[in-house]
């Protein structure tokens, strides 16, 4: 009995133009009474580009989706929460369904990011995609099905 060995299928998906720097997707319902915090990614020049997922920390359901190319910065703004900050980091764009092919690189913060108002002010955060040594980001790799 012959068994038939099939080769992994090859990726062939055409690359699509990147996405614009900037907020894809909001998953929350938007409320003149919702006070919203600021998030600023900054990438540099020659970093990957990221699309961004911003989940919430109890829930695990995504509240904002977002796009950064490399070398650039964009400000999002999200409800006061507790979220975790998750990203898919690569070269060429196959879109959402196949992010940045079979060399998409999947991390998450290590850290909760806790955008809260205390009296008037609200907070937000500035975040650098940017390898530094001493950096204060810690990250940890995930498997694309935990993205």
């Amino acid at each position: 009995a012959d068994t038939l060995i099939t080769a992994p299928q090859a990726f062939n998906e055409p690359v699509l133009s990147l996405p614009a720097t900037g907020k894809i997707r909001a998953l929350w319902r938007s409320n003149p009474e919702i006070l919203l915090a600021r998030l600023k990614v900054v990438t540099a020049t020659g970093s990957p580009n990221y699309y961004v997922k911003v989940v919430d920390w109890e829930t695990h359901a995504a509240s904002l989706i977002f796009f950064v190319r490399s070398g650039e910065t964009t400000t999002v703004r999200l409800p006061l929460g507790v979220y975790e900050l998750r990203y898919a980091a690569g070269e060429k764009w196959y879109g959402e369904e196949y992010l940045f092919g079979p060399n998409t690189a999947y991390a998450k913060a290590d850290e909760s990011f806790k955008f809260r108002a205390e009296g008037e002010k609200i907070s937000g955060f500035t975040v650098e995609l940017i390898k530094q040594i001493n950096g204060n980001l810690s990250e940890t790799r995930i498997r694309a099905s935990d993205f």
